[in-house]
């Protein structure tokens, strides 16, 4: 896909969720995040961001959980996606098991996969601008990039290494960063303060990407005894991290 094309599909996205926002979340409120609730995982490959844009997204997924129940995103869990293995998306009930040879075979699979990506980009130039406020949907806080060629090339090159090495994967719908997972219910009225959190937050900026981290979603079995969902992690642990 070009970068015209996939910044056509992005921006169609981003547009349906800023509708959300004025049309769901501003007038019935928000609700716990369906991959929370579901324990929506899998296997994915991001890209790690520069220490200054992770520090301080972190900085505002903090804010947001300090006036919401929410699944708070530390510096080091904030990321890009840049594919996943077919099916990792909809995989419910997705919690790692070492014991298991599935996971261990799709989790080495989806490494190989990374460290193929890591070597196939070389030093080449990827990088995000973040100059818009994040959107609030009903489930999420996203806050919208936009990606360089360099991105786009690397988003391309994860489905190609991924048919060479009989490991099929999907690229990133959009050079994204999810900042906040919804927990519980609350109306519009007790959205005040999160809605200008959101309005007066400033642009994050430019990130050249430093790494690619590897990993699954949900981290152990034991979480599917948690009833509290901001204990229920969103985000993804990486196992293997190789430096751009």
């Amino acid at each position: 896909m070009n970068i015209v094309d996939f910044c056509a599909k992005q921006d169609g996205i981003y547009g349906q969720m800023r509708q959300k926002e004025r049309e769901q979340t501003r007038t019935i409120g928000i609700e716990p995040c369906q991959v929370l609730v579901t324990r929506r995982g899998g296997f994915f490959i991001s890209l790690v961001h520069s220490p200054e844009i992770s520090e301080r997204v972190a900085t505002f997924s903090a804010k947001v959980g300090a006036l919401v129940p929410a699944v708070v995103f530390g510096a080091e869990e904030i990321h890009t996606t840049a594919g996943s293995m077919v099916g990792s998306l909809q995989q419910t009930q997705f919690y790692f098991d070492p014991e298991l040879t599935e996971h261990r075979d799709n989790l080495r699979a989806v490494e190989s996969v990374a460290e193929a990506l890591a070597q196939a980009m070389n030093g080449q130039a990827c990088s995000i601008r973040f100059e818009e406020r994040p959107i609030i949907t009903s489930q999420v806080i996203v806050a919208p990039g936009q990606p360089s060629q360099g991105f786009v090339d690397l988003a391309n090159t994860v489905v190609a290494i991924g048919e060479r090495l009989k490991v099929p994967m999907v690229p990133a719908w959009g050079a994204h960063m999810t900042v906040s997972r919804f927990a519980e219910k609350r109306t519009p009225a007790e959205l005040v303060d999160l809605f200008r959190l959101v309005e007066n937050e400033p642009p994050f900026g430019q990130s050249r990407p430093v790494g690619i981290a590897v990993g699954y979603s949900i981290r152990h079995k034991s979480e599917q005894y948690v009833t509290d969902l901001r204990l229920t992690p969103g985000h993804l642990f990486p196992t293997k991290f190789f430096s751009l």
